[in-house]
């Protein structure tokens, strides 16, 4: 035995004197996020914003207090984690210093005034839109630091009432602009005033009434394929095209000879009820 532990000796030794690699923190992918959209909550209102975040190719990550809920999401793929945003600490770990947007759709009105005093006081940029049950909760969340309050009463209102006009054959587009201009009138007042209504749209009292829009041109639409003098889309539509996005690549201020193809995403200036009642120049028939 002797001979035989003299052999492998040094070997056995020097596997058990070998020190363990310490084992890297694992990554779970957004450590790297920038200019993404934090999603607070995610009942049915949360579960529908990254839907959508995830049809339009944009970056976002989900904080949920529900323990089932992360876990069930989570193995479903969902970029969800666990934690309460009222704690600064959590915030910091979803990238809220990077982030562009957060959004807060919880049903604790308590618990919403803490995360977006928080929320402010660690991005004084990122645009922090809430949803809030009454609108009467919109002026203490608005001196809080939310950037946009969407009150489910008011949204209601307007579910309602479109319900009604559909029942009695109003057209789309007439039901579109009574949306709009509805939703203008009351939104003024459930904004900061010092930032615009979103990033599609331009409020500056010498700019009541006009719209920045984008649309997303679609195969077979009437324009697709024209240049700018073609569609007659200024001459004729009352909208001016300040902007092309083609896969990345920006177009400012595109001459009447550029032409507009499928996919590019077209940026429209104009009144709000032409903006509308124009939309059909970007769809197919």
């Amino acid at each position: 035995v002797t001979p035989w532990l003299v052999q492998f000796a040094p070997a056995v030794a020097a596997r058990l004197c070998k020190k363990a690699k310490p084992k890297e923190k694992p990554r779970d992918g957004h450590e790297d996020m920038r200019d993404h959209l934090i999603i607070v909550g995610f009942g049915p209102g949360g579960q529908q914003i990254a839907h959508a975040a995830r049809r339009a190719a944009i970056p976002y990550l989900v904080l949920e207090m529900n323990i089932d809920t992360v876990k069930r999401e989570s193995k479903a793929g969902e970029p969800i984690r666990y934690g309460d945003a009222a704690y600064p600490a959590v915030l910091e770990h979803a990238g809220i210093k990077d982030a562009r947007v957060l959004v807060i759709v919880v049903s604790d009105p308590a618990a919403t005034r803490r995360m977006v005093a928080t929320a402010r006081s660690l991005n004084q940029n990122v645009r922090i839109i809430v949803r809030t049950r009454f609108v009467n909760d919109s002026a203490e969340l608005l001196g809080l630091g939310a950037s946009e309050v969407i009150p489910e009463e008011f949204e209601t209102s307007i579910e309602i009432f479109t319900r009604v006009l559909v029942e009695y054959l109003v057209p789309n587009q007439t039901i579109e602009r009574f949306i709009l201009e509805a939703r203008g009138a009351d939104y003024r007042m459930l904004r900061t005033p010092d930032m615009p209504v979103d990033g599609q749209k331009l409020m500056t009292p010498q700019l009541s009434g006009m719209d920045l829009a984008v649309f997303t041109l679609e195969e077979c639409a009437p324009v697709a394929g024209k240049s700018l003098v073609e569609t007659a889309i200024r001459k004729q539509h009352h909208l001016t095209v300040v902007a092309v996005d083609r896969q990345g690549e920006m177009f400012l201020n595109p001459d009447g000879e550029f032409a507009v193809e499928a996919g590019d995403k077209v940026y429209v200036f104009g009144s709000q009820s032409d903006v509308v009642d124009k939309a059909w120049l970007f769809s197919p028939a």
